[in-house]
C-alpha cells in the first residue's frame, strides 16, 4: 500500500500490485476503492479477467501450479526499503510544492547580503566626506586673506567658486559633511535592519528542513502570501503538536516558531530541564527533559540550535528552565544564569537525529 499526497495535498491510498505470470507480466495500481486506475497492459471486456481503467480488480485464478510470494521467501527487507524510498519521494514532493517559498528565503537573504556591501561602500565613501566640516571651519578662519585661502584650496583640491563669498562656499563644505552624516547614519540603521532580516530568514530555513505539511504551508502564507494566494492547497489537519528527538531514552524538544518555543519552555518544561539557544541570535528553544542530562545529550542539544539557525559552528547558551524568564514579546527570553558552550562543528548523528524527529500532540 501507499499514501501519498494529491495535487491539493488530500492524503490518499493507492495499492501497487505486481503480477509475474508468465508471459504476462502486469503493473497495476488501485485507488482506494479497489479500482484500477492504471494498468501497464489493459485487457478488454470481453477477456476472462478484464483489466480497465475503473473497473474492479480481480487476482488471477489460481492454478494448481500457482504458489503467491510471501514476504518471508524474499530475504531482502522490501518493507522497510519501500518505506525509505516512499518516505524519501513524499520528502522530495514537499519540497517541489513548496518551491516558491525556499527560493524566495534563498534570493531574499542572498539580496540582503548584497544590498549591505552596497550600503557599507555608501558608509565608506560617505566618511570621507566628513573632512568637509574641518574644511569649511578653515575657510571661515581664514577670511580676509584671499592668499591663505587660495593656497589651502588648491593644497587640499577643494571645489571652490570665486564669485561667492568665503561664506558661501563654506556653507557649500557644511552641507557636504550635513549630507555625509545624514548618509552614514541612515545606511548604518539599514544595514543594521538588513542583518536582522538574514537573520530571521536564514533561522526559518534551517527549520523549514524539519517543518510538515501543514507548518510550511503556514509559513509560505504568511511570508509570501502573493505567491500561494492562487493556489488551492488542502491539507489533512494534524492536531498541534511539539517536535522532539529521542535520544538516550531522553526527550530533547524544539521550537519552529515564536509559539513553539514559549509552550516549550514556560508550558511543557519541568522547572529542573534544561534550556538551550543560540548566544546573540535568534532561533530555536531547544529543552533536554532532564535534570541531569549527559554530556552527549547537552552535545547534541547545542548543536540542534545551531542547525535550527542554520548554522554550522557558534556559542550556545544553556541554563536550568528555572533560571529562564519570559519578557513581553512571545518566544523571547532573559536568562538569569546561565552557562556557555562553543561548538566548531556539526556531527553527523544531530543530523540524523533531527531527520528522524517525532512530534507530540499539544495538551489542549
Amino acid at each position: 500500500h501507499i499514501i501519498k499526497s494529491n495535487d491539493v495535498f488530500e492524503r490518499v491510498k493507492k495499492t501497487l500490485i505486481l503480477e509475474f505470470i508468465p508471459t504476462k507480466p502486469n503493473l497495476i495500481i488501485l485507488g482506494e476503492d479497489n479500482k484500477v486506475i492504471f494498468a501497464l497492459h489493459e485487457g478488454s471486456l470481453q477477456s476472462p479477467r478484464p483489466l480497465m481503467r475503473g473497473l474492479g480488480y480481480e487476482p488471477p485464478r489460481k492454478k494448481n501450479d500457482f504458489k503467491p510470494i510471501n514476504h518471508e521467501d524474499i530475504p531482502f527487507d522490501y518493507e522497510s526499503y519501500a518505506e525509505e524510498k516512499l518516505t524519501e519521494a513524499h520528502h522530495h514532493q514537499i519540497r517541489d510544492r513548496f518551491s516558491p517559498l525556499f527560493h524566495f528565503l534563498k534570493t531574499r537573504i542572498k539580496a540582503l547580503a548584497k544590498k549591505g556591501i552596497v550600503l557599507a561602500k555608501e558608509i565608506e565613501d560617505a566618511r570621507k566626506d566628513l573632512v568637509f566640516l574641518d574644511h569649511g571651519n578653515t575657510l571661515l578662519s581664514l577670511a580676509g586673506d584671499k592668499e591663505q585661502i587660495e593656497l589651502y584650496v588648491k593644497d587640499n583640491n577643494l571645489p571652490y567658486d570665486p564669485r561667492l563669498g568665503i561664506g558661501a562656499n563654506a556653507n557649500r563644505y557644511f552641507k557636504k559633511y550635513k549630507k555625509a552624516k545624514r548618509t552614514i547614519l541612515m545606511d548604518e540603521e539599514e544595514i543594521q535592519k538588513a542583518k536582522q532580516e538574514i537573520a530571521r530568514l536564514e533561522i526559518m530555513s534551517g527549520q523549514t528542513q524539519y517543518m510538515d505539511e501543514g507548518e510550511l504551508l503556514e509559513l509560505a502564507k504568511l511570508e509570501v502570501p502573493h505567491l500561494f494566494k492562487n493556489k488551492i492547497i488542502k491539507i489533512n489537519r494534524e492536531k498541534p503538536s511539539i517536535s522532539f528527538v529521542l535520544y538516550e531514552n531522553c526527550k530533547i524538544f524544539f521550537g519552529k516558531n515564536a509559539k513553539q518555543n514559549d509552550y516549550i519552555t514556560f508550558k511543557l518544561a519541568n522547572r529542573l530541564d534544561w534550556f538551550f539557544h543560540i548566544k546573540d541570535y535568534p532561533g530555536s528553544h531547544v529543552v533536554i527533559s532532564s535534570s541531569r542530562p549527559s554530556d552527549e545529550q547537552i552535545l547534541r542539544a547545542a548543536e540542534m540550535c545551531l542547525v535550527l539557525s542554520n548554522k554550522t559552528a557558534g556559542e550556545v547558551q544553556t541554563a536550568q528552565v528555572k533560571d529562564v524568564k519570559k519578557t513581553s514579546k512571545v518566544g523571547q527570553v532573559i536568562l538569569n544564569k546561565y552557562q556557555s558552550l562553543k561548538i566548531d562543528n556539526i556531527d553527523e548523528e544531530t543530523l540524523k537525529l533531527l531527520e528522524n524527529y517525532r512530534k507530540i500532540p499539544i495538551a489542549s
